[in-house]
């Protein structure tokens, strides 16, 4: 609808003009033509949640009015024919949508998303390398600052940019807190001019969040809530209230002043850019806290040259293709947050003093709980007068006991807590109560059995780096052995079957050769042996079969010796059986290797 011309009061009264004038009980008037009838259908909209709808071409949105507004504002002034057909006549009502990849007037459904900043793009392959290099400045910048080097962050960072980008929602709020000119509002300002456009996008202050009026949200992909105020305990209650359900809800209702309410589609996806605490629970599931690095601060020429390069149509195209290659399939923006230091800094600021008294008192004093509720009320009292806090009801505290399952249970009469040391470490692990800088040391026990691991595993690895050495080491050997010029060991099969060295020196060198490794050497095929019968023949062993006299290894390697047999020619299993029977009736071991 973007090339429909702006309403005009002027062409409505000639199109008025232009139609024919009958007469009926007679009175005259004009018999509304069906150009008429198409001109007020492209500009006036009835809802089904009784809201009136008007098309402002010039801004390419569809404004909401209330009936009498909508009445005085507009057909007050138009002729009675015109005012009778649209109340009266007229029977279609619309539904409001937000589908970022619908038309804006679809089977009775008016689309209020006016549309991403590029509706078509290219693959991101087929783009210049030049144009490649700057998105990648950009991503470098993403990964540098924004997730302070940390991979796991960067990635979660990309992946819920891609979503949004893809016309999907996050069910969590990127929340980049830090001091001023650390380059908070890099990232933002990129996607809210370049990347998703001002229609898809709105820069929002913390109106939306305080009054009903959130009018401004609806139908925005990306919402950009900047330098939020610190709230007051009173505001924040509702605050609170008001942005969880808006990160979460597939549905809103919005309004805004002089406005009736309607509900539709919500497809926020909110970034908070902040220098103070804004928010008071950031250490809830909802909110990514990103480790934003402060060792860009002041550096003008390095944020000066990523404006300048990145900062334009082309590369936010370029970049806004890059997201759609992005595979998303699989990505939960809550359940894949990665654990930043920020996020665990703010569970220990913000740790409910019901807790800490749990982490103090008992899990810091390795004791267990073994009370009754009113006397571990009562210490819960004493460890709250001292420090300077007021504590919660008895009721209110067995509620936040409850609410991490440390359960109370009546025995005879009396209610009374027994939750050993273990489950409330367990407890303490699970709600991440405990930060690295408590001043905690584990129990012995624990210190014990992660040195056992840590042994294990370095004995595992330690058997594995011995395999690798031999394993190196029979490599060399073999090369050794194949390039080298051994002496021949000359080896007399007789009718016995007995092998019996005919010279000095090959008994020599047969010790010699016995310190190597087995998988080294390998028995040459002797010309002139008749492998049939090779009594009385000489066989001729250049390299090296030997025999090690380990009695404890004699089954195993001659079951290997036997398996490796298997895959030898019939002949030269014969020859090979042969010499094994002579050397084995003497207790030893041999290995054969082609």
């Amino acid at each position: 609808m973007s090339s429909t011309p702006v309403f005009s009061f002027e062409t409505l009264n000639n199109l008025f003009n232009a139609c024919s004038v009958i007469t009926v009980k007679k009175q005259t008037e004009r018999q509304l033509s069906d150009d008429l009838k198409k001109y007020i259908h492209t500009y006036f909209f009835q809802t089904t949640s009784n809201n009136y709808l008007f098309y402002d071409a010039s801004k390419d949105i569809f404004d909401t009015y209330k009936k009498e507004d909508f009445m005085d504002l507009y057909f007050s002034r138009f002729p009675i024919e015109v005012k009778h057909y649209f109340f009266h006549q007229s029977y279609r009502i619309f539904k409001t949508v937000i589908h970022p990849t619908q038309p804006r007037i679809h089977n009775n459904e008016i689309n209020l998303f006016q549309g991403m900043l590029h509706p078509t793009f290219n693959n991101y392959e087929t783009y210049s390398e030049e144009i490649k290099k700057k998105v990648d400045l950009f991503l470098s910048y993403i990964k540098e600052v924004l997730a302070s080097g940390n991979e796991n962050e960067y990635q979660y960072l990309i992946k819920w940019t891609a979503k949004m980008a893809q016309g999907q929602k996050n069910d969590s709020v990127l929340y980049l807190k830090g001091i001023e000119g650390i380059g908070k509002s890099t990232f933002s300002d990129f996607l809210y001019y370049f990347v998703i456009g001002k229609k898809a996008s709105t820069l929002s202050d913390a109106e939306p969040l305080l009054t009903p009026n959130n009018k401004e949200l609806c139908g925005k992909l990306l919402v950009v809530f900047e330098e939020l105020p610190t709230f007051s305990d009173r505001h924040w209650e509702g605050v609170s209230s008001k942005l969880k359900k808006a990160v979460t809800s597939d549905t809103e209702k919005y309004a805004d002043k002089y406005e009736k309410r309607f509900e539709c589609e919500n497809l926020n996806n909110y970034i908070i850019n902040t220098n103070v605490e804004a928010l008071k629970h950031s250490e809830g599931r909802r909110f990514f806290l990103t480790s934003v690095s402060t060792h860009r601060k002041g550096d003008h020429g390095y944020f000066g040259n990523i404006k300048t390069q990145c900062y334009n149509k082309q590369v936010g195209e370029a970049f806004y293709s890059y997201l759609h290659s992005i595979d998303i399939t699989d990505f939960n923006s809550q359940r894949d947050m990665p654990e930043t230091s920020n996020k665990l800094d703010a569970i220990a600021d913000r740790l409910d003093y019901v807790y800490r008294f749990i982490k103090d008192m008992f899990i810091f004093q390795k004791k267990e709980i073994n009370h009754t509720v009113k006397d571990l009320y009562d210490e819960y009292l004493y460890y709250m007068k001292l420090s300077d806090k007021k504590p919660y009801l008895k009721t209110q505290f067995c509620k936040k006991m409850r609410d991490v399952n440390l359960n109370y249970y009546a025995s005879r009469g009396i209610n009374k807590y027994h939750i050993t040391l273990e489950k409330l470490k367990a407890c303490a692990k699970t709600n991440k109560w405990i930060h690295e800088l408590d001043d905690y040391i584990e129990e012995e026990d624990e210190v014990e059995e992660n040195v056992k691991t840590n042994y294990e595993d370095l004995e595992t690895e330690n058997e594995q780096l011995k395999k690798e050495i031999k394993q190196l080491k029979n490599k060399l050997n073999a090369y050794i052995l194949t390039e080298g010029h051994l002496p021949t060991i000359n080896l007399t099969v007789n009718n016995n079957n007995n092998i019996n060295n005919n010279n000095h020196d090959a008994k020599r060198m047969s010790s010699k050769l016995a310190t190597l490794p087995v998988n080294s050497m390998c028995l040459a095929n002797s010309e002139g042996v008749n492998h049939d019968d090779i009594h009385g023949e000489r066989v001729i062993i250049p390299y090296n079969y030997f025999a090690r006299k380990a009695q404890q290894q004699q089954q195993q390697k001659t079951k290997k010796s036997r398996n490796h047999h298997e895959e030898m020619s019939n002949n030269d299993k014969k020859m090979m059986d042969g010499i094994a029977d002579a050397l084995l009736s003497n207790n030893d071991v041999v290995f054969f290797h082609l």
